[in-house]
């Protein structure tokens, strides 16, 4: 329910911290030890600056229904072929409002970093989580598979997928 609990002494103590939803939290990843991320259901995003005291609130389900529809729009009205097929996954997606989870969190650095959830949702941003951008379309998923996590490893970076299925992104194609 939207609870982040913070410690500064090793776990000898804790403290509630200041977070502006109520909704599950599942994953959170640190790239130091003051700013990190947070995601959960409700498709939130939240980012802290100051190692988990304060948390700010960058993306949410409605925010992301409207950049995926727009972006499937756009493509679609530039003439990808698949584009439809897309926006009819997000559509399914947010069918019954914008509860569906984030269920992954990984950055590369305080700007790169990548949101993953069900039905194939990926996301990524550029400027440390201010605007994200559809990568759904970036994967080779027919299925549309849950996508429970994603992490990177040296110069890779992973996605675990259900049914066993693992997808590695190439740095050369960004695909």
């Amino acid at each position: 329910r939207g609870l982040i609990m913070h410690s500064d002494d090793n776990g000898k103590t804790w403290q509630q911290a200041d977070v502006p939803v109520s909704a599950d939290l599942v994953a959170a990843y640190f790239v130091t030890s003051k700013a990190g991320w947070v995601v959960g259901h409700n498709g939130v995003v939240l980012h802290t600056a100051d190692g988990g005291n304060h948390w700010v609130k960058q993306l949410d389900g409605r925010m992301a229904q409207g950049i995926l529809e727009s972006h499937f729009k756009e493509r679609l009205a530039a003439g990808d072929a698949d584009a439809q097929n897309y926006l009819d996954l997000v559509k399914l997606n947010f069918k019954y409002g914008p509860e569906q989870p984030w269920l992954g969190v990984w950055f590369k650095n305080a700007l790169e970093g990548f949101i993953c959830g069900p039905f194939g949702m990926l996301m990524a941003t550029q400027d440390g989580g201010r605007t994200w951008a559809s990568w759904i379309e970036r994967v080779d998923d027919q299925q549309a598979l849950h996508f429970n996590a994603i992490a990177g490893l040296g110069n890779s970076v992973y996605i675990a997928s259900e049914r066993g299925t693992v997808y590695r992104l190439d740095p050369a194609t960004q695909h």
